[in-house]
């Protein structure tokens, strides 16, 4: 043990304390997967079409016409008529775009640790007399 006397110097103790530090360290702690996957969907539209009809229509004659020839065979016509119809294509197109990518994100968490640190602890020595006992 360091004993001060009165002709020496003052010495220095110097008392220590942890203090809590944190650092941070990045680690890859999950991966995520993005797929595209195709959705099949059957899907019915009414779509109108358009078609032909033969029409026939009488009118009424005001005065009597004269023919030449006599009717001797009847007359037949050929009307040729048409119809729309509809034919189901496709054709794929962009409805979306999608960006993907990282952000960061903070959160708050606690840390906790135990920490030490030096106190200064004073005795006094019974058979050290001091100035108060030497004036008795």
């Amino acid at each position: 043990m360091n004993h001060i006397h009165d002709d020496d110097e003052a010495r220095l103790i110097r008392l220590h304390e942890e203090r809590l530090h944190v650092s941070r360290e990045t680690d890859a702690f999950e991966a995520r997967s993005v797929d595209v996957r195709v959705v099949t969907e059957t899907i019915t539209q009414r779509v109108a079409t358009a078609y032909e009809t033969i029409d026939i229509s009488a009118h009424d004659v005001s005065a009597e016409l004269r023919v030449a020839d006599p009717i001797v065979a009847p007359v037949a016509l050929t009307v040729r008529l048409s119809r729309e119809d509809a034919f189901v294509g496709k054709r794929t197109v962009v409805t979306e775009n999608v960006t993907i990518g990282r952000r960061r994100e903070t959160e708050t968490i606690r840390t906790r640790a135990t920490l030490r640190r030096e106190e200064l602890d004073v005795t006094f020595l019974s058979d050290i007399p001091t100035r108060n006992e030497d004036a008795r």
